[in-house]
């Protein structure tokens, strides 16, 4: 007679596996998971190739959006577009991994803006797929394969399909110079991953290569990614028993090394932030939206963000990111520069102890159930990790960016997908639901939200694919903040849409009455509709702001000269052309100034000139011959030194 042991509950098998007192055999696949008609091999194909044509579709309408805010200046002054091609100059830039990305796409198909989408929209699909394998493979280890083993793959994918298609994604996948953000998290994640699988293997050491490799691959995406250890070290203590961690001692190279880089890279990042003393200043000038060929000094004393003010305003951010991805209604492009307005006009305000409180009771709450519920552990510690290098203490001049949450998304959409198939499985057990009901349910909710999130993404696509209304957009979300305002004056401006760019560079100037840039293109603004000595006031206060920039005298140097001033047109341009003397533009001004003040000689030396700093100058070179015709054998020959 066969003497049978009974089998242990659930939560008592669980700590056993934790504890390394029981063998973590696969169990038996629990009943909802019988009669399935696709094989076991087959079911992580099938869910990969929904999960691609899920966001294919939820991104159909983002191959023809306009590059947006930075993007320009990103790809057209990417070191590595600049003659001579180099893979140093790729290793000293500021993200090599990015650059290299967008040097590829711009020597395949220059500004043409398809190949730079479709690359981020490949990225992101590769995203999905990885986090979805990370979630398999998190579902079906021993600490949780009783509870969710059976239906991994199913919840993986569900999980997966959120992650993809939830419209704050839009930011990194659409905005393509925020493709850092999805490299890096594919690093995140496939560290994470690798390091899991590491510890598990019998020779862990074999896969310290391919961790660094990852890991370097992230940090050359977007120095965030030291938070790498991090998350694998949060991984283990939430899923690994204990006698598995003796592995972890066994890769102390690569703990060593990645130690040693993550002092190196927050030091050098720190240094970068705080050298100008104390904090990082909020008010310099910054050319998001603009065509000036040069930053303008802005001498007007500023406040400072030190670390302890920055963290404060993040409790009430961190809050609002939490709202965003549950009700992402009220979705706000670049508006969190100088701080974070569409928090500030919230529910929030300007609030500190309330947030900082509800995120403390958050915390609270996932270490109480680290034994009952790791999963719950890791993802709610996992997303403040993730989003920890930006939005902690390191004093960024933006507060707030949707762009942050790519990740955090992932691991709530992985705790929100496996709570709601807790909650059905124990309704299933408490004869309330039928196994069958209970399925649809699950089916027809990830369904639902899937379709909803993926209307969301196309619509929000929609409201990039035009930079007016996408700034008008910015603006109405956060109407307090200078740079969304200053960004939609340019635009207007570059639509010829001048009486609109006025009133908003005003707005602008009464909000923040420093910068030069402002008042430099509010009287470009003004001269292109003819009000010329309203340019000339308004450039005047561009010089008292910024009394050596170039670019203020060189406009001060057209507006006078369109006013009929030209004796003080030729003395801005003078001043424009010894700040730059190489500017081929300020050269070109100047000498039309001397023309046009009978100073022919002068006038053609500058022209000269201008031919030696760019010898197929066609403008140039038919002036020179008309200068030359006029001065016949008295014609200067030699261009000034």
């Amino acid at each position: 007679m066969n003497h049978m042991i009974p089998p242990m509950s659930g939560q008592k098998r669980a700590k056993a596996v934790r504890r390394g007192t029981a063998v973590a055999d696969p169990a038996p696949a629990p009943p909802q998971q019988r009669g399935r008609r696709l094989p076991a091999f087959a079911r992580p194909l099938a869910y990969a190739v929904l999960l691609v044509a899920a966001g294919i579709v939820a991104y159909a309408n983002s191959f023809n959006v306009p590059f947006t805010l930075d993007d320009e200046p990103s790809i057209l002054q990417n070191p590595l577009n600049q003659p001579p091609f180099s893979l140093m100059k790729a290793v000293g830039s500021d993200r090599p991994v990015v650059n290299l990305s967008l040097a590829i796409n711009y020597r395949t198909g220059k500004m043409q803006v398809l190949g730079y989408h479709v690359l981020n929209l490949v990225a992101h699909l590769l995203c999905g797929l990885i986090f979805y394998g990370f979630a398999r493979h998190t579902l079906r280890l021993p600490a949780l394969r009783e509870r969710y083993g059976g239906a991994a793959d199913g919840l993986a994918a569900a999980a997966a399909a959120l992650f993809l298609l939830h419209p704050i994604q839009t930011e990194s996948v659409t905005y393509v110079v925020q493709r850092a953000e999805i490299f890096a998290t594919m690093a995140l994640l496939g560290g994470v991953w690798l390091a899991a699988v590491a510890v598990q293997s019998a020779r862990p050491y074999l896969y310290v290569p391919a961790i660094l490799a990852v890991g370097l691959f992230g940090f050359w995406s977007k120095d965030s990614t030291v938070v790498l250890p991090v998350l694998i070290a949060l991984y283990g203590w939430c899923f690994m028993p204990p006698e598995q961690w003796r592995a972890v001692l066994r890769l102390w190279p690569l703990l060593v090394v990645v130690v040693l880089a993550i002092g190196a890279a927050l030091g050098w990042r720190w240094w970068q932030l705080t050298r100008l003393g104390g904090g990082v200043t909020v008010g310099g000038i910054d050319l998001a939206g603009l065509d000036l060929p040069a930053a303008l000094p802005d001498t007007t004393p500023r406040a400072i963000i030190t670390p302890w003010t920055y963290l404060r305003g993040q409790f009430a951010v961190w809050v609002y990111y939490l709202r965003l991805i549950l009700v992402p209604n009220r979705l706000c492009f670049d508006c969190g520069y100088m701080g974070a307005w569409p928090v500030y006009s919230s529910f929030l305000g300007r609030s500190v102890w309330v947030p900082a409180a509800l995120l403390a009771a958050i915390a609270v709450a996932a270490w109480w159930v680290r034994r009952r519920a790791p999963l719950a552990t890791f993802c709610i510690f996992g997303s403040a990790i993730a989003l920890a290098p930006s939005s902690s203490i390191v004093p960024f001049a933006d507060a707030y960016f949707e762009h942050r949450l790519y990740l955090p998304i992932g691991f709530l959409a992985l705790l929100g997908v496996t709570a709601a198939f807790s909650a059905s499985e124990a309704l299933v057990r408490r004869g309330r639901l039928s196994r069958g009901a209970a399925r649809a349910a699950r089916v027809g909710t990830v369904c639902v939200l899937a379709a909803g999130l993926a209307a969301l993404t196309l619509a929000r696509n929609a409201v990039y694919a035009d930079s007016l209304r996408l700034l008008l957009d910015t603006v109405a979300k956060a109407p307090e903040s200078a740079r969304a305002r200053y960004n939609l004056a340019n635009a207007y401006s570059k639509r010829g849409q001048q009486e609109e760019a006025i009133k908003e560079y005003r707005a602008v100037i009464q909000m923040d009455p420093g910068p030069a840039s402002y008042y430099v293109n509010l009287g470009r603004a003004y001269m292109k509709i003819n009000k010329h000595q309203e340019a000339i006031e308004t450039l005047e206060q561009a010089r008292q702001r910024a009394p050596d920039a170039a670019i203020v005298y060189r406009n001060l140097s057209v507006a006078y000269s369109r006013a009929r001033r030209i004796a003080d047109a030729v003395v801005a341009g003078e001043r424009a052309a010894a700040l730059e003397p190489l500017h081929v533009g300020g050269n070109k001004i100047l000498a039309a100034a001397y023309a046009q003040a009978g100073r022919f000689d002068e006038a053609l030396k500058r022209y000269q000139w201008v031919l030696v700093l760019t010898p197929n100058d066609a403008q140039a070179r038919e002036a020179v011959a008309k200068l030359t015709r006029r001065l016949g054998a008295a014609a200067p020959a030699a261009p000034p030194p």
